[in-house]
């Protein structure tokens, strides 16, 4: 794509459905040193000379409804809404049965899904922030989740909701949720045959409809859920886990999986969905299927599934994979054409990349990664269509991860999360010198 015009161009195709044409990442390029990112005066994130960023929410601040923002912002996505302004949907990862700061009475039960056994809402869910497009001005503040346990990341719909995830085993808790950018208030939606698990993340693979889901674990599963209405997820349909024919551990451990490798797959049923009996991983697993090492972020092209493993591979610094659904996926002519699953990169060295997290492509075509793996300057990441990785940005300050990368409808705002300082940044300025990192 011509990186010129790349900002008029994304606003016609729609940044989640671009597709990404990347060579496989046999040995990518060693990024450029830090030093090409300014120091933060605010000692907050670091980014290049012709980038800045804005913080549009804190943590802790009153919003429109009258309550606090809640800490901790993790998955998210943007929104265009009929007025012109847009929405961010924010996860937040709150919520345990055991921490007292887990509950919140002051929380509306209309929008809450489960309470303690005072009747107490947990903290965990959603916000959902307004904004000007132009001027970033905030319009609109408010809850519209509550009464979940971690929610961690999510997916995009094409129909304006966001698809917010637990990531939990908790009794009654692990489901999918699925929110709406312009309807105040929510009401709570569970999407209940999606399965129950340690769900992190979904993308909707938009030419078939099909659902596709990871499982943070270091065994975790990789999912697909076959929707009976691809346009209702409430409504009944299959979970099946992802299972490598020829049984090799997609983790790597002995070394024996390189850049680029291919696997043919097949797909097993998941019967308990709600996981009452045992777990849908145990499910799986005593099928067959494949094992991940902490799988994470996920996004969809109009050719495949890209999906992080945070933990993944022989050094566990982190993987990612790109399935190549079948033509007949979801039919029962699969097996004619079984899907493809690639290893499309693993990383040998922790300074160039070490566990990727949240992913999404960008309006130019590259993936973007956030890394989250407890150092003090977690970064973000670019993968361009050369293979090479480079540096966009990295936390000053701070053992924070990132979180929550996504791009407003027209291309110009690139938003994210820095967790631990309960921060939600705009980045903008002049995307078309970003190939000046690479």
């Amino acid at each position: 794509m011509n990186r010129r015009n790349f900002i008029k161009n994304s606003s016609k195709t729609g940044i989640a459905l671009m597709a990404l044409s990347l060579i496989p990442l046999k040995a990518a390029e060693k990024h450029k040193s830090f030093s090409s990112l300014k120091k933060d005066p605010d000692k907050l994130f670091n980014l290049p000379d012709f980038l800045e960023y804005k913080i549009v929410a804190r943590n802790g601040e009153m919003m429109s409804d009258g309550l606090h923002t809640p800490p901790r912002p993790d998955g998210m996505a943007c929104f265009q809404n009929n007025d012109g302004t847009i929405t961010l949907i924010k996860n937040h990862e709150i919520g345990s049965r055991r921490l007292p700061s887990s509950y919140d009475s002051n929380l509306p039960k209309s929008i809450s899904y489960d309470t303690n056994f005072a009747g107490v809402p947990y903290t965990g869910g959603t916000t959902n922030l307004v904004l000007d497009p132009k001027s970033l001005k905030r319009i609109d503040h408010y809850r519209s989740l509550a009464g979940t346990i971690n929610n961690c990341a999510g997916g995009r719909t094409s129909w304006g909701s966001w698809i917010s995830c637990e990531e939990t085993r908790m009794d009654d808790h692990g489901y999918a949720f699925e929110v709406y950018a312009n309807k105040r208030p929510n009401s709570v939606r569970r999407l209940d045959y999606m399965g129950r698990f340690n769900r992190e993340a979904v993308s909707i693979y938009e030419p078939t409809g099909i659902v596709y889901q990871t499982e943070d674990d270091s065994s975790g599963l990789f999912y697909r859920f076959l929707p009976s209405d691809p346009k209702d997820l409430a409504k009944p349909g299959r979970l099946q886990a992802l299972k490598i024919k020829s049984q090799i551990d997609p983790r790597n451990p002995k070394n024996n999986i390189k850049t680029g490798s291919r696997y043919e797959v097949e797909w097993v049923d998941i019967e308990d969905f709600h996981a009452k009996k045992t777990t849908t991983k145990y499910q799986g697993s005593i099928q067959g299927a494949s094992p991940f090492n902490g799988s994470e972020g996920i996004i969809t092209d109009k050719k495949s599934v890209f999906f992080t493993c945070k933990d993944g591979g022989y050094k566990e610094h982190g993987q990612i994979f790109r399935y190549y659904p079948s033509k007949y996926e979801g039919t029962t002519k699969e097996v004619e054409q079984p899907g493809i699953l690639e290893l499309f990169y693993e990383s040998k060295n922790k300074d160039e990349y070490w566990g990727g997290d949240n992913i999404v492509i960008a309006p130019w075509g590259d993936l973007i990664i956030c890394e989250d793996n407890g150092s003090k300057g977690c970064k973000l990441l670019g993968i361009n269509n050369q293979g090479s990785i480079y540096v966009i940005g990295q936390v000053e300050d701070s053992s924070s991860e990132i979180a929550g990368v996504c791009f407003s409808p027209d291309g110009k705002n690139m938003f994210l999360n820095i967790q631990d300082e309960g921060r939600t940044i705009a980045i903008f300025g002049d995307w078309k010198k970003i190939q000046t990192l690479y």
